[in-house]
């Protein structure tokens, strides 16, 4: 976002405040809109009296697409709605005070390369005297057709100096424009993994094409101290790009354009650099930096960290999740409360050897033994208390029960790639649906099984994994479902749609693995009976 705001600051002409009108505080607003449909809003204030209690007026009709606002020189107070209006109470530590506001949704498609904007347009503020000048950057190439009254276009900026209001609430400016840089998408699922055993990031990215174009590339921003090294799918690896800190991921033709509505997932891989302070574990402090690799809406953002086999989190404190990979080492997922993708952050936690004890201080220690003597010698004076009931091992009806299910799963999912894949010569009368619904009753009918041995660990294990892999498949089915159909109409070239197949087949094909996994862990258990 720093980036964004420190080019606009470079295109747009220089203020001369000794023309504003009047005395006061001296605003200057700057509005830049993303490739990807961000909008971000950087409020500039001076010669703000240190100590004075002002307010900023967000409009209504824009609040909930606001999706964080900061400040710095200034203390933020509080927060209240009047006549519909959202008001942010401040109070001004310094001279010069810094409002950032990131909204989604402002952006909207109209078709081809032509959009419409709703923006915030002329500052709000009240508790101070203040006069104000308005700067929106356009993407590159951008062209207005009708500037909004009050403003001028210089290139892709519009400006509008010495802004007044008309009106005694906050208002939003909306116009259209064209441009080829524009892009709209969500970034559905958006995940770092910091391996801290290999010291790579990984960055998952689950895109939905919000734009009436397809997609064929897309772009990431990497912070300082990462190089990337690998990009890919579910399927394999795909071609990439990488210039500076930005990687370009291209989809097309190795894979397929992602076309409105659609779905795609991928991932790419980057190494960091010795000595970068990205991510650290050093005498058992990790640090973590976070950053936001797209400048997308992004609806589910989430850290993790992979540590050495030999160390643990020392608290669970900060996890929302806490398991173990196939390679034996420790996992841990932060709590949503922890991140925010449009603030980054510099997560920090202590470590253990894992088997280790904690370290427990020498007066709990005397408390301890304290309360054990304390509660033997009641024991020895009250009647002999039961034994808690240990919790039931597998049984064997049980045990064949879940791998008969897993088998009759795996039937389902073998005989929808099969015809999804086009093994079936005569496809113009092949329904998906039916083959759909087997899925997810077989899916459902396993997950109530699974419920009824609650309190196992491999129990929890095994149902995580299956849903992890039931969501994946159900987002590659949709797609291919939809694909197929326009196949069978004649909408669709037979090229095409093996290029959409095989870059989502490796979904299915990765479920059936888990579904097998599963499966062998549960007749490991049974042996042991």
């Amino acid at each position: 976002m720093i980036l964004i705001f420190a080019a606009i600051l470079f295109l747009v002409p220089s203020v001369s405040w000794a023309q504003s009108q009047g005395e006061g505080v001296l605003v200057e607003r700057y509005v830049s809109i993303s490739p990807y449909g961000l909008v971000y809003v950087w409020d500039s204030l001076k010669k703000v009296p240190p100590g004075r209690s002002f307010e900023l007026g967000i409009p209504g009709s824009i609040y909930p697409n606001l999706k964080h606002l900061d400040v710095s020189g200034a203390t933020l107070s509080g927060q209240e709605l009047r006549d519909g209006q959202h008001y942010y109470k401040l109070v001004a530590e310094s001279e010069e005070v810094v409002i950032r506001h990131i909204y989604s949704g402002l952006v909207a498609g109209r078709g081809g390369d032509s959009y419409m904007i709703k923006a915030p347009s002329t500052p709000f503020f009240i508790g101070v005297n203040y006069s104000s000048n308005i700067f929106i950057q356009l993407p590159n190439g951008a062209q207005v057709q009708d500037v909004p009254p009050g403003f001028t276009l210089n290139e892709t900026t519009l400006i509008q100096r010495a802004a007044k209001h008309a009106t005694l609430e906050p208002q939003t400016v909306s116009f259209s424009f064209t441009s080829t840089a524009v892009q709209l998408m969500v970034a559905e699922r958006l995940t770092l993994v910091y391996d801290l055993d290999s010291m790579i990031v990984t960055i998952w990215v689950r895109v939905r094409n919000e734009d009436y174009k397809s997609i064929t590339t897309l772009s990431l921003n990497l912070v300082s101290g990462l190089q990337a090294v690998e990009a890919g799918d579910y399927s394999g690896r795909i071609d990439y790009r990488a210039r500076g800190d930005t990687v370009t991921v291209n989809f097309y033709p190795s894979r397929f354009e992602v076309q409105r509505g659609w779905r795609y997932e991928f991932y790419v891989k980057a190494k960091i650099s010795e000595g970068a302070d990205t991510a650290r574990l050093s005498r058992g402090v990790v640090s973590l930096k976070t950053f936001l690799p797209l400048n997308a809406t992004v609806e589910n953002y989430n850290i993790e960290v992979i540590l050495p086999k030999t160390q643990a989190p020392a608290s669970p404190n900060y996890f929302a999740e806490i398991y173990k990979d196939n390679a034996g080492r420790v996992v841990a997922r932060f709590e949503d409360s922890m991140t925010n993708p449009y603030k980054p952050e510099k997560l920090m936690f202590e470590t253990i050897r894992e088997g280790a004890p904690p370290i427990i201080p020498q007066a709990l220690i005397l408390a301890i033994l304290f309360l054990g003597v304390l509660g033997f010698i009641v024991y020895t004076n009250t009647a002999r208390v039961k034994r808690q009931k240990p919790v039931p091992s597998l049984d064997y009806s049980t045990a064949q029960k879940l791998i008969r299910e897993f088998t009759e799963l795996k039937d389902v999912l073998e005989e929808l790639d099969s015809v999804v894949s086009l093994g079936r010569r005569d496809i113009r009368h092949v329904q998906l649906q039916p083959s759909i619904s087997r899925l997810k009753s077989r899916y459902d009918s396993l997950l109530e099984s699974l419920g009824g041995l609650k309190g196992e660990e491999w129990v929890t294990r095994i149902s995580r994994n299956l849903q992890q892999g039931m969501v994946r498949v159900n987002e590659a089915l949709k797609l291919l479902s939809r694909s197929y159909s326009d196949l069978q109409r004649g909408e669709l070239s037979r090229e095409s749609y093996l290029k959409i197949y095989r870059a989502l087949r490796g979904d299915i094909r990765e479920f059936i693995s888990r579904i097998s996994e599963s499966e062998d862990d549960v007749r490991r258990l049974l042996e042991k009976r």
